[in-house]
């Protein structure tokens, strides 16, 4: 379904699309140093280096191949439910560079999406039908699937979120120093070489090494500090073998931490604001153009808050050892640190939106099944599965003939 959407989206129609692309295609060509700086310059470079290896091999075979080339665009429709892009018969050509950057993404997300499964796993390892069940939810949501077909660093960050969820599970189960220092310069770097929005699970996972080996008092102050040294040590690396990276981050997180729009604590503005990051999470692609019907919002909003609230009862009516008790304290952790990111980025932009959830859509995922899982009747637990994925493919196919077909589907352009 990915490729679907990567071929039924015309070029460009993506979410900052154009500015991705481009540096993608100068750092290919001319190195960082020569990129210009526009408004996504700031982001980690993590995926604009990883990308410009494709743009480089298509350079050898063709440089055309690789070559921007966008038909005239109508800027003033950002946020309507129409193109933006004025593709036509006489200008049309099949963007292959760009097109393999959408591809690569989609790799990508799947790459997400099997440690998320393989993490799910760990965390029930006797219940696939829970597993199915959580995993079919994220793949088949409206938006991740849109998110992860289009140029961008999204892709990159929600594996980087996956897979500092891993790690944090594969310490609380079993612990080693080596997966312990492991955890812990990958809570530090992944962020700043993908993308911030990352930066929750990371925290989530700092807190939960640092509390069990708080909980270790037994150990001596020579490991004490050698855990130290390697936290700042890391820091430190970084910084010196790329400061742009830390400053870069360093800027963001003030601007996103510590400002706010004056008008941000109206409700006018905060109802807005929840509204988008509601239906960007579950489906609103495009440059915010084209979203999902508003009753498929309103009903897969309740089916995920129904079922967080039944994972809460769920865990605390339950009796669970304590290592279970110790994976449901990361999976909550990572869940609240990632929702109040999203919120408070959406006090200094309206341009806060829910797909930057994804770095933790293995939890959410997770969460909102695992509580309809354990208050379903037995029997009826083995369809949850078949049910999840019956219900995100029939919102894929209202959304496409509702919204995304009638806007964007040109067979003989115009």
């Amino acid at each position: 379904m990915g490729l679907s959407y990567s071929l039924i989206m015309p070029m460009w129609e993506g979410p900052d699309e154009p500015a991705h692309y481009q540096i993608v295609r100068i750092t290919a060509r001319k190195g960082r140093e020569a990129v210009p700086k526009n408004y996504e310059y700031h982001q980690p470079r993590g995926y604009y280096d990883v990308a410009a290896f494709a743009i480089r091999f298509l350079d050898k075979i063709n440089p055309k191949y690789s070559d921007y080339f966008s038909p005239y665009t109508y800027y003033r429709n950002i946020g309507a439910p129409i193109r933006i892009f004025d593709w036509e018969d006489d200008n049309y050509r099949f963007l292959i560079g760009p097109h393999i950057l959408r591809w690569l993404n989609i790799l990508l997300g799947g790459a997400a999406l099997w440690v998320n499964w393989r993490t799910f796993r760990l965390i029930f390892p006797s219940e696939p039908m829970k597993i199915l069940s959580a995993l079919s939810l994220a793949a088949f949501t409206p938006q991740y699937l849109h998110t992860m077909s289009t140029i961008g660093n999204d892709a990159l960050g929600t594996f980087a979120g996956a897979l500092l969820f891993y790690l944090g599970t594969r310490v609380i189960l079993n612990r080693t120093s080596f997966l312990v220092l492991v955890s812990f310069i990958s809570a530090i770097v992944l962020p700043l070489i993908t993308k911030l929005t990352a930066l929750p699970v990371a925290a989530a996972l700092l807190c939960i090494l640092i509390g069990r080996e708080a909980q270790r008092v037994q150990r001596s102050r020579r490991e004490v500090l050698i855990g130290l040294n390697l936290l700042f040590g890391s820091l430190l690396a970084l910084l010196i073998l790329n400061p742009e990276v830390v400053f870069s981050a360093v800027d963001q997180l003030q601007w996103r931490l510590f400002s706010y729009k004056a008008e941000a604590f109206t409700n006018d503005y905060l109802n807005s604001m929840l509204t988008q990051v509601l239906w960007s999470y579950w489906g609103f692609v495009g440059w915010l153009a084209v979203r999902l019907p508003r009753f498929l919002l309103i009903f897969l909003t309740v089916f995920g808050l129904i079922g967080g609230l039944l994972s809460v009862s769920s865990r605390v009516t339950k009796k669970t050892i304590k290592t279970q008790n110790s994976l449901w304290v990361y999976l909550w952790l990572i869940a609240l640190f990632a929702i109040l990111a999203v919120l408070r980025n959406g006090l200094t932009t309206i341009y806060s939106q829910g797909r930057f959830l994804f770095p933790a859509i293995g939890v959410l995922s997770l969460i909102m099944v695992n509580g309809w899982f354990d208050y379903l009747p037995q029997k009826s637990k083995r369809y949850l599965p078949q049910i999840v994925l019956i219900l995100m493919l029939s919102v894929n196919l209202i959304f496409w003939r509702s919204g995304i077909l009638p806007v964007y589907y040109q067979p003989f352009l115009d």
